[in-house]
């Protein structure tokens, strides 16, 4: 384990996962650690927050629970990063993405999507829920494998297989759904991939969406940090000026997407137990060194190390 992770007083701009980072999945932000981020922001600092959920989840999770005055200094990537979006003053989303993937599709492109999700649930016989904690979800739906959470999140649609396998030994269910989803969409010409997320997610995304691509973009747009109020400049040099907070990176963890995306001596910090000679080469991933981990991990990170309403250096 890499032997202490202090706290960099000069970073400006911090790229944050979200689930099991910031928050348990499906689960707000505990307000010990809403609070923490507010010390963080009303030091001059901002954040993306990034994640494969939609913006209003993220919302609903994190930033809704920031003071509304701070949280114009955050953006939401949601997605994993399909769209961008920022705060006006009010605190309320502005009324256009800063970034998006999904407004290149047509209206008729969205409408065909959503066909063709209603029609491979219906030839598989899914029973649908929305999205729950899984605790909540195991308690309505009980082992029925066909059972599904289906969240539509605009530039993503995904079905939470949690029950995803009819008996011990029996294939994953996401495989033939996966498979008759990408011929369908093939066919119709839609540039949406179906991929596996995590232990129980099959992700319908956008060609070319990534938390990578979300972060170039962001991180060269002045228009897009000029919304949270920093410049390009200020961000320079980004090894001192930029940290990114996750826990996938082992093994090119859908994490270290964000690492890659930036200058190789960036430092991302890993709040989960991952084996550090499964990092991706020639980045700075540095496990936290705390005895705490995932969203109790950084909320120890910014206990312990942050000074409180701690100003840049």
């Amino acid at each position: 384990m890499t032997a202490g992770v202090p706290w960099n007083g000069k970073v400006r701009f911090i790229i944050s996962d979200v689930d099991e980072t910031v928050a348990d999945v499906y689960r707000k932000a505990s307000p010990n650690l809403v609070k923490r981020i507010e010390d963080v922001l009303s030091g001059g600092r901002s954040i993306l927050f990034i994640s494969g959920q939609g913006k209003e989840g993220i919302h609903e999770r994190i930033t809704g629970m920031l003071e509304p005055a701070l949280r114009q200094r955050t953006l939401v990537g949601g997605c994993l990063g399909a769209e961008v979006w920022g705060f006006g003053a009010d605190g309320r989303f502005l009324g256009r993405p800063l970034y998006s993937l999904y407004d290149a599709l047509t209206g008729q492109q969205k409408r065909k999507w959503r066909e063709i999700v209603g029609r491979v649930a219906g030839e598989f016989s899914l029973r649908i829920f929305p999205p729950m904690p899984f605790a909540d979800f195991k308690k309505k739906a009980g082992g029925n494998p066909r059972a599904v959470m289906l969240a539509d999140r605009g530039a993503q649609i995904t079905l939470e297989v949690v029950n995803k396998s009819l008996a011990p030994g029996i294939p994953d269910m996401r495989v033939p759904i996966a498979r008759r989803l990408k011929a369908l969409l093939s066919a119709a010409r839609l540039p949406v991939r179906p991929t596996f997320g995590g232990a129980f997610a099959l992700d319908m995304r956008l060609a070319g969406a990534s938390k990578g691509l979300a972060v170039r973009r962001v991180v060269s747009d002045e228009r897009v940090l000029s919304a949270v109020g920093l410049s390009r400049r200020e961000i320079l040099p980004m090894r001192e000026r930029v940290e990114v907070w996750g826990d996938r990176f082992e093994g090119g963890g859908v994490d270290s997407e964000i690492s890659r995306a930036l200058p190789p001596a960036v430092r991302s910090i890993d709040f989960r137990a991952e084996d550090p000679a499964r990092f991706p080469k020639g980045r700075n991933i540095v496990l936290w060194d705390g005895r705490r981990r995932l969203h109790d991990g950084l909320l120890q990170y910014l206990s312990s190390r942050q000074p409180r309403k701690g100003h840049i250096n």
